[in-house]
């Protein structure tokens, strides 16, 4: 009787060590959430916050429309003819974004792709010169991390 309940408590305490040994998933290093709505109804906005003390560059969001199965890029022609520059975000700021969304269209989601880079890389002298390497491609990419943000789905 023993014998069955050390070789149970044992096989349980492995289990134990094995579920708080795994490493938890780390927070995504940028959030993207939707705040509503721009007052003539037209276009969506957003508030990108950055939740690390390196620098992140994004691009504008994306609208994407549902199209048999998968999901299409919305290009508004007001919006793709003006040439809107993106600034970035530094040290745990946030900013706020905004996308035309289509007339008459129901079910939309956003989308933003943006790239992390470590605290010290795009504002030292060191960090812009491996950009401009890295741009003009004569030199790989650093340890920055790249991925896109992508809201649920909303109604209009």
């Amino acid at each position: 009787m023993r014998t069955k309940i050390a070789i149970g408590l044992t096989i349980l305490l492995v289990a134990l060590a094995f579920v708080l040994s795994r490493p938890s998933t780390p927070a995504p290093p940028v959030s993207l959430a939707f705040t509503g709505y721009s007052d003539d109804g037209r276009s969506a906005l957003f508030d990108l916050k950055s939740h690390t003390s390196g620098y992140v560059s994004h691009s504008h969001p994306v609208i994407q429309l549902p199209s048999a199965g998968s999901w299409t890029n919305y290009c508004d022609p007001i919006e793709s003819a003006m040439c809107r520059l993106t600034v970035g975000v530094f040290d745990h700021q946030s900013t706020i974004l905004s996308a035309a969304l289509p007339s008459g269209q129901q079910r939309w989601r956003a989308a933003v792709r943006c790239t992390v880079y470590p605290s010290d890389e795009p504002t030292s002298l060191r960090g812009r010169v491996q950009w401009l390497l890295e741009v003009v491609g004569l030199r790989s990419a650093t340890d920055k991390t790249e991925f896109t943000l992508v809201t649920d789905e909303f109604v209009r």
